[in-house]
């Protein structure tokens, strides 16, 4: 796992958001969470292929409208042809296109391998209900995806929303009562996003050597902790904050090196400090460390779960799923054999490559065509 900087923001809003109503940074998480979404720039590959070298200018002299379509532009006298288009897409994008078609691929392998199959209205239905969720209706979410993340209703349609439902019920086929949630995942869910929450002021490091100094500081005087944070912090949003951050979730769990999990020692130690209190040194990754200041503790921004108990659950399924989707991902990535002739790289279950590569045709690409487009849509 990587040791990237783990967002402090993730303890989520102050306020408890009603149900419905509209969330920006959800809709874009409901987006950019999809796992296998494939660029515009494989819609460009798929359509410009070289057609002949030398076709014909066309009628009324359009170079775009001859026999063959072999041209995409006029620059002066000189005709672009769309091999020319190709190969230029191929040299900036061949590596990333090529990653996301065979993760395409892969799935729909899957599907047919387990008798599977994603309809246009089960698509049509999920996209319902992603937008109701929202509050929006179908359209208006459709020309904000194309607007604000430049994505077609058919991209989306295809690269996204066919790509998860296909996971979801692969993984569903697998274990179905992973999705099944107990009455103490409720009660942990309920605590975790509407109970209490730790406030603190947080300073984070890139070195152990750096962290015991500051923590050494801030032993003898607490009250300069604001000044600590701005000159110690490499955490910059926290930094300029004198490093206050937002108030820290019970079952919190940051990513962490070697843990599937995550780790849970950052909000263990912010529910123990007493206001004013220094905590000890925290590793929350690979030489990443923070030291809190303790500031008490938030109200419950909900005191019965049973006036959210419909809108937690719906919540866990969909944390859920999420897991079990990406899980499932990863393992059919493991057991596929893929020999990837752009990266010059092979992957994949070692048994299953030489029987897969002895019956594959030799000299014909496999695309979404002819690995019967996998995704598409009736």
């Amino acid at each position: 796992m990587s040791d990237a900087r783990p967002s402090m923001s993730a303890p989520g809003p102050e306020s408890r958001r009603q149900p419905g109503t509209f969330d920006r940074k959800q809709w874009l998480f409901a987006v950019g969470g999809a796992v296998v979404a494939v660029p515009v720039v494989v819609l460009l590959m798929q359509g410009f292929r070289a057609t002949g070298a030398d076709a014909g200018t066309g009628a009324a002299g359009n170079p775009a409208q001859g026999a063959n379509e072999a041209y995409v532009a006029r620059v002066g006298n000189y005709l672009v042809k769309r091999s020319e288009l190709a190969d230029a897409c191929l040299e900036l994008h061949a590596k990333e296109v090529l990653e996301n078609v065979i993760n395409r691929v892969v799935i729909h392998q899957a599907c047919q391998k387990h008798g599977l199959e994603v309809t246009e209205a089960e698509v049509n239905q999920e996209i319902v209900r992603i937008a109701a969720k929202f509050s929006l209706p179908v359209d208006t979410w459709l020309k904000m995806l194309e607007s604000e993340r430049e994505i077609t209703a058919a991209q989306y349609r295809r690269d996204i929303i066919w790509p998860m439902l296909a996971l979801k019920k692969l993984a569903a086929a697998e274990d179905r009562s992973q999705f099944t949630v107990t009455e103490q995942e409720m009660g942990q869910a309920f605590v975790r996003d509407y109970g209490p929450r730790a406030k603190a002021k947080m300073i984070m490091f890139d070195n152990l050597r750096r962290a015991e100094e500051a923590w050494n500081l801030a032993q003898k005087n607490p009250a300069d902790f604001g000044r600590l944070a701005r000159e110690y912090s490499v955490d910059p949003s926290s930094r300029t904050l004198d490093g206050q951050i937002p108030p820290i979730r019970k079952y919190l769990m940051v990513p962490y090196e070697g843990s599937d999990q995550g780790s849970d020692v950052l909000w263990k130690k912010a529910f123990e400090l007493k206001p004013g209190e220094v905590s000890s040194i925290i590793q929350i990754g690979r030489e990443r460390y923070v030291v809190l200041l303790g500031e008490g503790l938030t109200e419950p921004l909900v005191q019965d779960i049973a006036d959210v108990r419909d809108v937690l659950r719906e919540q866990i399924v969909e944390e859920k799923i999420q897991r079990a989707v990406a899980s499932k991902f990863e393992k059919l990535k493991r057991e596929t054999p893929v020999d990837n002739y752009i990266t010059r790289t092979s992957s994949g279950s070692v048994q299953q490559a030489s029987a897969a590569r002895a019956s594959a045709p030799v000299g014909r690409p496999l695309t979404p065509s002819s690995a019967a487009a996998p995704g598409a849509l009736p």
